[in-house]
C-alpha cells in the first residue's frame, strides 16, 4: 500500500520540527542557564526578604539605598500628581457631559470612579504635609482596586468605547509601575489585570483564544512586572553611584581638611598645572595677598631648572598609572621645590603628589593633589635686633636650658587647654611693650576625670601640701558662714583670713609665690539655700620680706673711737641678762639679783 506523498512530507516536517525544537531548547538552556539561575536566586532572595520583613537584615548601605529609593518614588508621585490631577478633572467633565446626555448606570459608574480618582490627587496638592512615604502602600492598593474595577466595567458598553477605556487603564498601569515599589502586590496586579483584560476582551469578541490570553499575559507582565523591576534597578544603581560619589567627595574634603593640620596646605591642580579653587596656603607660605586661583603652579617656581624637575616628577607618576597608584598602599612621592615669593625670597617647600582619576568632576583630564610642607630648617634665622632685648634680666637668669626636644625642633609648640573658656587682658597701650596690667581667665568644667589635659585649675593643685589643711579649714569655715547666713544678705569680708599663703608658680613645681595678705569675701548674694557658694580670694603683698632694721651701732668706726680709760684696781660689771621687771605684789617671788663677774686689772689694761 503506497503512502501518500503529503503524509510523508507532514511526518518528515514534524520530525524535523521536533529535532529543531529540541536542539533549540538545548542551545537556549546552555546559553541562558547562568542567567536563569541568577534570576531564580534573586527571586528567592527577594521572596525571603519579603517573608521576613524587608529591611530587617539589610546592611547599612542597603538600608540607606532603600530609604533614598522611597524618597525618589515620593518625588515621582508628586510630579505625576500635578499632571494627572488635570487629566482626571478633564475626564470628570467628559463623564458628566455623557451622563447628562445619556443617563445610564454605566455612565454613573464611570463618573463615580473618576471622582474617586480625583479625590486623592486633590488631597495631595491641598495638604502635602499629610502625605508621607508610609502612604505609598495604601495608595497602591487603592489605585489597584480602582483600575481593576474600571477594567471590569469597561466591557459592558460598545466595542469602540471599550478599547478607549482599556487604553486609559493601561496608561494608569504604566504610571503605577513608575510610582509604587515592587513587591507581592505587583505580582497580584499583573495576574489580576491579565485575567480581567482577557475576560473583557472575550466578552466583547465572543471567544477567549490562546493568542488572546498570551497577549494579555505578556502585556501585563511587561507593564506590571518587567517595567517596574527595570526602573527600580536603574534607579537603585543611580542611587548607589550617587552615594559613592558623595562619600568620595566627603572623604576627599575630609582628607584635604586633615592635610591642613598635618602639612602647611594642599592644592588641586588640573592637567595644565593650574590651581583649582582658592589657595590660602600659598598666601601664607609666600606672605602674599594675591588670589592664586587659576594661576599655573609652575610659574611660582624659581627657575627653569626647577620647572623641569617638577615636570619630570609628575610624568613619573603618570607613567605609573592612576589606578595602580591609588590601589597601592605606598606613601605618596615627594619632591622639594623652591618657590619664589613676591618679595623675592626663596621658600623651600616639600611637595607630596597623588594623581587623581580623569573622571573627576566629569572631565577627561587628569588632576593632581599636592600637599605642601615648608622646610623650616632651610629658613635663615632672623637678624638679631639689639633694640628688641625686652625680656627682664630676672627672667633671662631664671630661664632653664633647652631640652632635647625643644633644641631638636625649630617649630612652635602650642598648648591646648580643654576647659579654658575665656581670657580677658587689660593692656596698657600707652607703653612701648603693651603692658598687661590685669588678666582674667574663665574656666568651664567639662569632666571630672583626673586625666583631662590642661583642665580646670584647683586651689589644692597650686597650694603647698603642708599648708593645704589650714587653707582648706579657713575657706570652709567662711563658706559655712555664708551658707548658714540668710539668703540675699551679703556676708562681711574677712580682711585677714590667713596670715600668709604660699602657692606654686604655674609651670614651676619647685618654685613658690608667697602672699602676705589674704582676704576672703563672697561676691554673689545667694538667693536660694541650694545655690553654690563662691568666694573671692584676694592675695596681695607679693614683694619680698622687709629688710632687717639698721643697727644703732652700724655707723660706729672702731678706729675713730677714743680709747677708754684704764680700769686699774676696779671691777668691770658685765650684765649677762637684762633686768627683769619687778613682779606684782601677789606673785610671792623674790627679785632675782644680777650676776657680777670680776675682771682682773691686767686683763683690762691689755685689752685697751
Amino acid at each position: 500500500m503506497d503512502v501518500p506523498v503529503a503524509a510523508v512530507f507532514e511526518n518528515t516536517a514534524a520530525a524535523v520540527a521536533c529535532v529543531a525544537w529540541v536542539t533549540l531548547l538545548v542551545v537556549h538552556w546552555r546559553t541562558t542557564k547562568g542567567d536563569v539561575k541568577s534570576g531564580l536566586w534573586q527571586f528567592l532572595h527577594f521572596a525571603e526578604d519579603w517573608a521576613h520583613g524587608k529591611g530587617s537584615g539589610l546592611s547599612p548601605m542597603a538600608a540607606r539605598v532603600e530609604k533614598e529609593l522611597i524618597e525618589v518614588r515620593v518625588k515621582i508621585l508628586m510630579f505625576f500628581n500635578r499632571l494627572c490631577v488635570h487629566v482626571v478633572f478633564l475626564m470628570i467633565s467628559l463623564q458628566l457631559l455623557q451622563f447628562l446626555w445619556e443617563p445610564s448606570l454605566h455612565a454613573a459608574t464611570w463618573l463615580l470612579q473618576s471622582v474617586a480618582a480625583y479625590v486623592p490627587h486633590v488631597l495631595i496638592i491641598a495638604a502635602p504635609w499629610l502625605f508621607s512615604s508610609s502612604l505609598l502602600r495604601p495608595l497602591q492598593l487603592f489605585f489597584f482596586v480602582l483600575v481593576l474595577t474600571t477594567i471590569l466595567v469597561s466591557g459592558s458598553n460598545s466595542k469602540d468605547e471599550m478599547m478607549g477605556r482599556l487604553g486609559f487603564c493601561l496608561s494608569a498601569q504604566v504610571v503605577q509601575a513608575f510610582i509604587f515599589p515592587v513587591g507581592a502586590v505587583t505580582v497580584v496586579q499583573s495576574i489580576s489585570y491579565a485575567a480581567a483584560n482577557t475576560w473583557v476582551m472575550g466578552q466583547a469578541f465572543g471567544a477567549v483564544t490562546l493568542w488572546l490570553v498570551l497577549f494579555h499575559v505578556c502585556l501585563n507582565v511587561l507593564v506590571s512586572i518587567a517595567l517596574p523591576v527595570i526602573f527600580e534597578f536603574a534607579v537603585r544603581e543611580w542611587i548607589v553611584a550617587s552615594f559613592q560619589s558623595q562619600d568620595s567627595d566627603f572623604l576627599i574634603e575630609g582628607f584635604r581638611q586633615m592635610l591642613k593640620g598635618i602639612c602647611d596646605g594642599e592644592l588641586l591642580l588640573d592637567s595644565n598645572f593650574q590651581i583649582s579653587g582658592k589657595a590660602p596656603c600659598l598666601q601664607r607660605l609666600l606672605s602674599s595677598s594675591e588670589d592664586f586661583a587659576g594661576r599655573s603652579f609652575r610659574d611660582l617656581l624659581v627657575d627653569d631648572k626647577a620647572r623641569k624637575v617638577f615636570d619630570d616628577f609628575l610624568k613619573a607618576a603618570a607613567v605609573e598609572g592612576v589606578r595602580e597608584h591609588l590601589q597601592s598602599s605606598a606613601a605618596p612621592r615627594c619632591l622639594r621645590v623652591p618657590l619664589r615669593a613676591p618679595s623675592g625670597q626663596t621658600i623651600s617647600v616639600d611637595v607630596f603628589h597623588v594623581p587623581l582619576p580623569p573622571s573627576l568632576y566629569g572631565e577627561s583630564t587628569a588632576y593632581h593633589l599636592l600637599a605642601l610642607k615648608e622646610d623650616v630648617q632651610s629658613m635663615p634665622p632672623p637678624d638679631a635686633d639689639p633694640t628688641q632685648n625686652v625680656l627682664p634680666s630676672s627672667l633671662l637668669a631664671s630661664r632653664s636650658a633647652p631640652t632635647a626636644r625643644s633644641a631638636a625642633s625649630n617649630e612652635s609648640y602650642e598648648e591646648c587647654y580643654d576647659e579654658l573658656a575665656e581670657m580677658t587682658l587689660l593692656v596698657n597701650a600707652s607703653t612701648a611693650l603693651m603692658d598687661i596690667e590685669e588678666a582674667h581667665l574663665r574656666f568651664v568644667r567639662k569632666t571630672d576625670e583626673p586625666k583631662v589635659r590642661m583642665g580646670m585649675p584647683t586651689l589644692k593643685r597650686f597650694a603647698r601640701p603642708l599648708d593645704w589643711v589650714g587653707i582648706d579649714a579657713a575657706l570652709r569655715g567662711y563658706a559655712r558662714t555664708v551658707q548658714e547666713g540668710p539668703c540675699g544678705q551679703q556676708v562681711p569680708e574677712e580682711k585677714q583670713a590667713l596670715p600668709s599663703m604660699t602657692m606654686r608658680v604655674p609651670g614651676e613645681s619647685r618654685r613658690h609665690l608667697r602672699a602676705r595678705h589674704v582676704s576672703v569675701s563672697s561676691p554673689f548674694p545667694r538667693h536660694h539655700a541650694a545655690d553654690d557658694v563662691f568666694l573671692f580670694l584676694h592675695l596681695v603683698g607679693f614683694e619680698g620680706p622687709p629688710p632687717p632694721p639698721t643697727s644703732r651701732l652700724g655707723e660706729l668706726d672702731e678706729d675713730q673711737c677714743p680709747p677708754s680709760p684704764p680700769l686699774t684696781g676696779q671691777e668691770a660689771r658685765v650684765d649677762l641678762e637684762p633686768t627683769r621687771q619687778e613682779p606684782g605684789p601677789g606673785s610671792g617671788r623674790r627679785p632675782r639679783r644680777r650676776r657680777r663677774r670680776s675682771v682682773p686689772a691686767e686683763d683690762v689694761t691689755r685689752a685697751t
